[in-house]
């Protein structure tokens, strides 16, 4: 059975045993006392006859240490802390603080530690009902789950007990307070590891350590501020991350949502699309001679030429109506001959991780075109407030749907939602549009400031963008829920038997148009005197129409199997 990418306890404490020798941490007493390390050094002395020296804090090294074991079960128990099969012991999360002390870690090497020993006995145990000697190793529980249902677990339920945590650490040399943290901050901390979950990760990886590093660098820079500046600035680093993951996800669901608009529209366009442009061109056609009548109704001398120069910018603005239209039904035709795509079945866990990369992506995205964040920039002021607008219409345009992304059956992953592929191509747009406009913004978030003021400033300044960002995807939202003519569509494409029908309203519609445009060109004519008009005098579209016999194809239009 296929393996999740969670990193066993057994694992972190056999790396520092085996490296005990090339510790560069390990004191000069330590090394008299223990040449080497073996798991039943981890406990303490049983009955049985053996070799083993129990480790112990030494106080020489250390006044807060006490020259007790490490451990506080046998060294038997100690030995199957290593043993994933049906008789495992969960170590006591006093002895993992003590041998982090041991082998010298950090805290925020230590800290995991601990979480991963809760983790594995909450998820385990709790969770997924573990134990021993039932047939079952906790191997196969831990490694074979899956990996949506640990994450949905961890962000909801697994909740360690602070409190104990921190008073244990502290009886150890006061690991916390010495390290900068109240029971306060160490405890949003703790949710901080969990929510990355670090837990998760080897005790040695580059997330631990680059994430000790912030850490380390972050407390150095508060300490320059108050204790309420301090506790400030947590609550805001706290709420700017709730704020992010809460718009990340509505920007994920509205680009999913637009994704499936767009392929309503394209697959009604494939059955529809001939008959409806008709139908919008005779509508326009209308309406144009009606404003023609109008005008040379008020002003009887008006010319020929008189009356399309009155209303040149309204023909315009009808003609790119119709071109757009045109644009949609062409773009139809040129992916109706494309091949089919086809699938492989993907894990829940591959589509989990997949998702979270479009995220990452959109997150992205978003800091690159959001105004308030365009404005810290000095290229961006020197724009002028049309260059501001342009730009700000280039950047929308550059997150729509393309077409190719339309074309993805049911059993594709790009079918339901945004590509890594099409999100890559928009960031790479606007990187180019923002380019040759002179503006380089990073898109990595990351607190600005060289003071605990100025950094705290930071965050409330991006919590207030958050805060906006996040009210107006809530209302794109529901603009989206209350699209009833988009419903209408689909449920329409839904119903095969009835597209015939609809073909045929479509068409009566369109000669119905064609009847009345006749009437008012006739009607037109007679104000200007002529028994015809000139053909340039109907608008600069030509609104002429093949309607065809009004019958289709069964394969014509797209359906989800």
């Amino acid at each position: 059975m296929k393996q999740n990418k969670y990193s066993l306890l057994r694992d972190d404490l056999t790396h520092y045993m085996r490296g005990y020798s090339n510790n560069q941490l390990i004191t000069v007493n330590q090394r008299n006392e223990w040449k080497r390390i073996t798991q039943a050094s981890l406990g303490q002395q049983n009955n049985r006859k053996s070799s083993f020296k129990p480790l112990v804090l030494l106080e020489i090294d250390n006044s807060y240490y006490d020259n007790q074991p490490v451990g506080s079960v046998s060294s038997t128990s100690a030995e199957r802390f290593f043993n994933y099969d049906e008789n495992h012991v969960f170590p006591p999360m006093r002895d993992l603080v003590r041998f982090g002390c041991f082998f010298h870690l950090d805290l925020y090497h230590m800290l995991p530690l601990v979480l991963k020993n809760e983790w594995e006995r909450y998820f385990g145990h709790d969770v997924q009902g573990w134990r021993n000697f039932t047939g079952v190793t906790l191997f196969d529980v831990l490694k074979t789950a899956n990996e949506i249902d640990m994450r949905e677990q961890n962000a909801r339920a697994f909740k360690p007990d602070s409190q104990f945590i921190f008073d244990l650490f502290e009886i150890h040399g006061q690991i916390v307070t010495k390290a900068g943290y109240t029971i306060e901050t160490f405890s949003a901390l703790i949710n901080e590891m969990i929510l990355q979950r670090l837990h998760w990760e080897a005790n040695t990886s580059d997330l631990i350590n680059r994430f000790a590093q912030e850490e380390i660098n972050r407390l150095e820079l508060i300490k320059t501020g108050s204790v309420d500046e301090q506790e400030a600035l947590w609550k805001a680093r706290l709420e700017f991350d709730e704020q992010h993951n809460q718009v990340d996800n509505l920007v994920w669901r509205l680009q999913n949502l637009e994704l499936k608009k767009e392929k309503i529209n394209f697959n009604w366009n494939r059955i529809f699309g001939e008959l409806e442009l008709q139908l919008k061109a005779q509508i326009l056609r209308i309406e144009t001679l009606e404003r023609y009548i109008l005008l040379k109704t008020i002003n009887p001398d008006l010319t020929e030429d008189g009356v399309l120069n009155a209303i040149k910018e309204e023909n315009e603005e009808i003609n790119k109506k119709l071109e757009r239209s045109n644009y949609e039904n062409l773009i139809v035709d040129i992916y109706n001959d494309f091949p089919q795509l086809s699938g492989t079945p993907v894990s829940d866990e591959f589509i989990y991780e997949y998702k979270k990369k479009c995220i990452a992506l959109l997150r992205q995205i978003r800091k690159l075109t959001h105004d308030d964040r365009l404005r810290r920039n000095p290229a961006y002021s020197q724009l002028t407030e049309n260059q501001k607008n342009e730009l700000k219409q280039i950047l929308m345009l550059s997150l729509k749907v393309q077409p190719d992304e339309l074309i993805y059956p049911s059993n594709v992953i790009g079918h339901d939602m945004r590509t890594i592929e099409g999100l890559h191509r928009v960031l790479d747009r606007i990187n180019t549009i923002l380019q040759n406009s002179g503006i380089d913004i990073d898109p990595d978030y990351y607190p600005q400031g060289e003071t605990i003021q100025e950094q705290l400033r930071w965050y409330l300044d991006e919590i207030k963008i958050l805060q906006k960002e996040k009210e107006l995807y809530t209302e794109r939202l529901a603009s989206y829920v209350k699209d009833i003519e988009t419903k209408r569509k689909n449920i329409l494409l839904e119903v095969p038997e009835e597209h015939l029908k609809i073909k045929n309203g479509l068409k009566k519609q369109v000669e119905s148009f064609i009847t009345k445009a006749e009437e008012l060109e006739r009607n037109l004519a007679v104000l200007f005197g002529v028994s015809d008009l000139n053909l340039n005098f109907k608008g600069i579209v030509n609104f002429e129409s093949d309607l065809g016999d009004g019958s289709y194809n069964q394969n014509e239009f797209y359906t989800e199997e």
